[in-house]
């Protein structure tokens, strides 16, 4: 009886063992899985602050294009305007 309350007790102190084995792997995982999110968070951060860099950037060359494309606008029309004055001139 003594031999199977010794086993009893083994297979106890063993079953502890694996769990506490069991929650330090588990307790680990845990705490890679934390850094490695805080880590993406970082990087998300970096990356939208350089999108909205990118975007601003290109929000500011479309404007400027759309200013170049209404000048160019503008002296199309003067041209047109002084070759009809000067077809007219002609005539």
């Amino acid at each position: 009886m003594s031999e199977q309350i010794i086993g009893q007790i083994i297979a106890f102190i063993g079953l502890i063992g694996g769990g506490v084995t069991s929650f330090v792997k588990l307790n680990t995982k845990v705490q890679a899985n934390f850094v490695m999110i805080q880590n993406l968070k970082e990087e998300n951060k970096k990356i939208e602050q350089d999108l909205k860099l990118a975007y601003s950037q290109l929000d500011n060359k479309i404007t400027l294009m759309d200013t170049e494309i209404k000048q160019i606008s503008r002296d199309t029309a003067e041209i047109k305007g002084c070759v009809m004055q000067m077809a007219q001139n002609k005539n």
